[in-house]
């Protein structure tokens, strides 16, 4: 599977999956260009769902209706 498609899934929310299919399978652990990416990937959701518990008001906004 190309490392986009990896990427896509992630953002999409299955950076959780991501990181236990690399510590059990060892797959892209130490790829550093993929890992470099990924903890962005990771420290987006965090930062989002920080924002969400914070100041939920502000995440609904950004939303499109």
């Amino acid at each position: 599977m190309p490392e986009s498609s990896l990427h896509l899934a992630e953002l999409c929310g299955g950076w959780l999956g991501a990181y236990v299919a690399q510590q059990t399978m060892r797959h892209k652990a130490v790829k550093q260009p993929y890992q470099a990416i990924y903890w962005l990937i990771v420290l987006l959701h965090v930062a989002v769902a920080a924002l969400w518990l914070l100041v939920p008001g502000l995440v609904l906004d950004l939303i499109p209706s």
